[in-house]
Formats: structure tokens, sequence, C-alpha cells
């Protein structure tokens, strides 16, 4: 490539277009099953919360964090419609 040929894709970067926001926040790492992760990116898909066109489990639990979502315990397990 010439200098006189500007790559439009350096020209968005240059910009900040195609870059993940910095928020400086800590890293959490955590394992879990696949099964668990599976439930949680479903749910997070379910709320919006994408990144990259994938569901983002960081953002759903961000939108937990902040409140705009409520977690409200499920009723245990082998008691529903038990008398």
């Amino acid at each position: 490539m010439l200098d006189s040929e500007v790559n439009p894709k350096l020209k968005n970067l240059e910009l900040g277009r195609g870059k993940r926001p910095k928020l400086d926040n800590p890293t959490v790492a955590m394992r879990m099953s696949e099964d668990t992760r599976n439930a949680l990116e479903a749910i997070a898909e379910q709320y919006g919360c994408m990144y990259g066109g994938k569901p983002w489990i960081a953002g759903l639990l961000t939108k937990i964090g902040i409140g705009e979502l409520i977690v409200v315990p499920a009723p245990p397990k082998g008691r529903v419609g038990e008398r």
C-alpha cells in the first residue's frame, strides 16, 4: 500500500471506532459448569446483554449490580404444588 492510499480501517481505529471502551473495573474470574454458563448466557441474551453479537454474562451481572435487573428467588425444587 502506498502512503497516498489511506486504509479506512486504520482511519476508524484512529477515531476510536472498533475499540471496546475501557471501564477500568477490576477483573473477576469464576469457575462454573458448562450448564450454568449456558443458562447464564441464555438469560443474558434474553435481557439484551450482548457484546460482539454474543451473550455477555458480565453485562448481565452489571445490570444486576446497578439495580436494572432484580434477582428473585425461585421456589425450592421438588416443593412446587406440594401440600
